[in-house]
């Protein structure tokens, strides 16, 4: 009868305590919506851990466990932080000194997770694409502008010469010089106030690299080039990798809701990120609007 129940008991999903003085209490997940946390009121009680009263959400489906944060600081699973995801079996979930163990007789989501990877391996390169093609048209906007420029240099020399007078050096290039390095510092300081700003709103990042890419146009045909255009490359570098970051913690996560059926939480993300990826020829920014737009938007 003993055996009978064990294997009962073995085919529910279950959170397993890792840690502490509780290490080895075996939880079974047995409603579709069970809160955790220290308060009494929750359906699993964990006290003795440093957690909220009410910590976590956890909603059953069929086959699939979805864990969510119920605040702000979320949780870690292989050392990356999520605030909702679907469990995967043998996953450990590390909340402060908490640590919990899912398991579930289920096979993992393979087909889910092979999508997501050759999601990003393809978004990935659609990115790089794009990259390439937006370097190749400024290269050959500023071989333009440059050309302009001599042609236009080398009529007024033809003039001057032709009317016997000698210009050693045009008198506004050097007040030019001093003003396009002025307003290129001072982009690269809002820059920074923008990055600064962006922990309370995302599209601050996108503001900051569009005045490094300001900076980086207008001092790319000076020579030689001041230290502001280095500077601004290596900023708009460093911006870009957060902002690459950020989008795909918010793809991740409006792909979630989407496959549980949060419509209203996959439309926010999906407004996040065309607000943090502003060009409209960008594959996240399209990815996002089509989803976007295929749930009701406008």
């Amino acid at each position: 009868m003993a055996q009978s129940n064990d294997i009962v008991h073995n085919k529910m999903m279950c959170l397993i305590v890792k840690s502490g003085r509780q290490s080895g209490r075996r939880i079974s997940i047995d409603k579709d919506l069970a809160t955790i946390g220290t308060d009494p009121g929750c359906d699993l009680v964990l006290s003795g851990y440093d957690i909220g009263a009410k910590e976590l959400l956890i909603q059953k489906r069929d086959d699939i466990c979805v864990l969510r944060s119920l605040t702000d600081k979320g949780f870690t699973i292989s050392r990356q932080r999520f605030t909702e995801k679907i469990l995967e079996p043998d996953e450990v979930i590390s909340i402060n000194n908490l640590k919990l163990r899912f398991e579930s007789p289920f096979p993992p989501l393979f087909s889910d997770k092979l999508m997501i990877k050759q999601a990003l391996i393809n978004d990935k390169l659609l990115r790089k694409i794009a990259i390439a093609t937006a370097v190749v048209i400024a290269l050959l906007l500023v071989n333009a502008m440059t050309t302009r420029l001599l042609l236009v240099k080398e009529a007024k020399f033809i003039r001057a010469r032709q009317e016997k007078k000698h210009i050693e050096k045009e008198p506004y290039a050097e007040k030019d010089f001093i003003i396009a390095v002025a307003d290129a510092r001072n982009n690269i300081r809002v820059a920074r106030q923008f990055e600064n700003a962006s922990e309370t709103s995302d599209s601050n990042l996108a503001k900051a690299a569009l005045k490094l890419c300001k900076n980086i146009s207008d001092l790319e045909s000076m020579d030689p080039r001041p230290e502001a255009y280095q500077k601004s490359k290596e900023e708009l570098l460093r911006i870009t990798k957060a902002i690459n970051a950020k989008v795909d913690y918010l793809k991740n996560n409006a792909y979630i809701a989407m496959r549980v059926g949060n419509k209203a939480k996959a439309k926010d993300l999906l407004v996040q990120i065309m607000n943090l990826v502003v060009d409209p020829a960008n594959s996240d920014y399209i990815w996002a609007k089509e989803k976007y737009i295929s749930m009701g938007g406008k």
